[in-house]
Order: C-alpha cells, then sequence, then structure tokens
C-alpha cells in the first residue's frame, strides 16, 4: 500500500513539474504585419481578446485607454498586488506573469499587449495544464480589468 501511494506521489509530481513548463506560444507574433497575442488551443482553458476561432466563450473584447504609460502603470501595480504572481517578461508595450494557485499549484500564463495604434489593451490568459479551468483565467482577465483603473 505504502509503494502505491509513494508511486501515485511521484507520478502525480513527475507530471505536474514536466507539465508546467512555460508554453513555446506566449508572446507577440506577427499576423500580416501587425503585432497580437498567440490565439488560444481548442481547448477551453484559455481567454483572448486576439482569438481566431469561432469560440465565444474563448474570446474577450479587449479595453480602450487614453493614455498607454498610465494604464501600463495601473495594470502592473493590479498584477503585483495579486497573490500567487510573478512578472516574467515586461516591454514598453507587454507584460507576461503568472498566477499559481494556492491550493494544487497549477500555473496559468497572463499577457498584456499594449497596442498603441488601436489605444487598445489586448490579453490573453492559459492554463499550462488540464483541459478545462472552470473560468478561472476569464475572472482573472475580468478582475484585473475591474480594478485596475
Amino acid at each position: 500500500m505504502i509503494i502505491k501511494i509513494l508511486y501515485f506521489s511521484a507520478a502525480f509530481l513527475l507530471l505536474a513539474t514536466s507539465a508546467s513548463a512555460q508554453p513555446k506560444k506566449i508572446g507577440l507574433s506577427n499576423l500580416n504585419g501587425k503585432k497580437r497575442l498567440h490565439p488560444c488551443p481548442k481547448s477551453p482553458n484559455c481567454v483572448s481578446s486576439h482569438n481566431d476561432n469561432d469560440d465565444k466563450d474563448q474570446h474577450i473584447s479587449a479595453v480602450s485607454y487614453q493614455q498607454k504609460e498610465k494604464k501600463f502603470k495601473q495594470v502592473k501595480e493590479c498584477i503585483k498586488k495579486r497573490k500567487g504572481t510573478k512578472i516574467i517578461k515586461e516591454t514598453p508595450h507587454y507584460i507576461h506573469f503568472t498566477s499559481e494557485s494556492s491550493f494544487m499549484g497549477f500555473v496559468d500564463d497572463t499577457e498584456f499587449y499594449f497596442d498603441e495604434e488601436q489605444k487598445k489593451m489586448h490579453f490573453r490568459s492559459s492554463s499550462r495544464t488540464g483541459y478545462s479551468d472552470f473560468g478561472v483565467n476569464r475572472k482573472r482577465i475580468q478582475a484585473l480589468i475591474k480594478n485596475c483603473k
């Protein structure tokens, strides 16, 4: 019995650590000369304002802003205040941060892109593991939009 528990624990830890590596499709891509965030995969654990597929459950609308520097600073401060978050990469127009769940330690990647041409803040939030996220990524984006004014 103890051997089975140890085997299960080791297998779970191996799965959790190997599956939690940063995805390759993080950051900005170019589509017809326009910078944009990568599209969501087919699994229902991602939301994006740059969603290419027809799944309306994965789409979330971009937010307009007036002054990029002010909005960028507000968002960055909100991110820093959230429990379990870590900023991974920051450029003058982009922020990538991770959020770690307190219960199982699952990691999600969230990105913000500030499109100065359109004066819109785009975002993408996606789970690294699993199939469904029970709406966690959408709720994270909605909370950041609401609280970062």
